[in-house]
């Protein structure tokens, strides 16, 4: 399934306890496998498989201890193989997902305990500065977009719209996108659930903020002026690349 450079990518990963990831080529691979085949099947891609001396690692147990390792590294970023780690077994969970319905409707694309597979594997590529298969996973945000949510809020959707234009390069539509937004407006009578909407709009801020970094844009009026001492990615913006935020570099932004 994997090409020697993608594989030897996924090897260099560092080990974790109880986890070899010269390993993960071979599960990985082998995940994809199964959920494929439960895919076309229409059955749900089982979890129990048993890997080297009778040890389970599922996709979520790989991804969420990668996710780990990339989180809590000095600087807030760790190795690029650990980022694409997560990518590539979230990217996996998403080809596996069946979409069960809530009330016959799809789970959010965003809520308090999940964020959809697409949406973590396009973000973990592009940390992993694996553009291609940013690109390839915001397809599957596309598909995800379109269908009907239970609960999803509109702002989730804009968000994801966002990301999935990040990962594509499509940086333009998210300025236009933005320019044609209202000002956000917290209404809810609910303390939480304002509170995740705040959260939401500050995210589609600071992407719409890159966006225009990178571009050497204006930012749109529509971004709260609270954001104006954020401080952006060094090296972006005027000198497009392509992708055009391949020369970018997220951190801190302190010298």
């Amino acid at each position: 399934m994997f090409d020697t450079e993608t594989a030897q990518l996924l090897q260099s990963a560092p080990a974790i306890p109880g986890f070899d990831p010269r390993a993960l080529p071979r599960l990985l691979a082998g995940r994809y496998v199964d959920a494929v085949t439960a895919r076309l099947s229409g059955k749900h891609a089982g979890e129990d498989r048993q890997d080297g001396e009778g040890e389970q690692w599922s996709l979520k147990r790989i991804a969420d201890a990668y996710e780990i390792v990339t989180s809590t590294h000095p600087g807030g970023k760790g190795p690029p193989s650990s980022a694409f780690v997560v990518g590539m077994a979230r990217q996996i969970a998403a080809t596996a997902s069946t979409d069960e319905a809530i009330n016959d409707r799809l789970e959010p694309l965003f809520s308090r305990d999940r964020i959809d597979p697409a949406i973590i594997a396009a973000l973990l590529f592009m940390i992993a500065e694996s553009y291609a298969d940013a690109r390839y996973a915001a397809k599957a945000i596309e598909k995800a977009i379109k269908l009907e949510r239970a609960e999803q809020p509109v702002v989730a959707a804009v968000l994801a719209a966002h990301i999935r234009d990040l990962a594509s390069g499509n940086l333009e539509e998210i300025l236009e996108r933005a320019a044609e937004r209202d000002a956000p407006k917290f209404t809810s009578p609910d303390l939480e659930m304002r509170a995740v909407d705040v959260l939401y709009e500050t995210l589609v801020a600071g992407v719409v903020m890159l966006a225009a970094e990178i571009l050497g844009r204006e930012v749109p009026r529509v971004i709260p002026k609270r954001f104006d001492t954020a401080v952006a990615p060094r090296g972006c913006g005027k000198e497009v690349s392509n992708p055009p935020f391949a020369r970018c570099h997220f951190d801190s932004g302190k010298e």
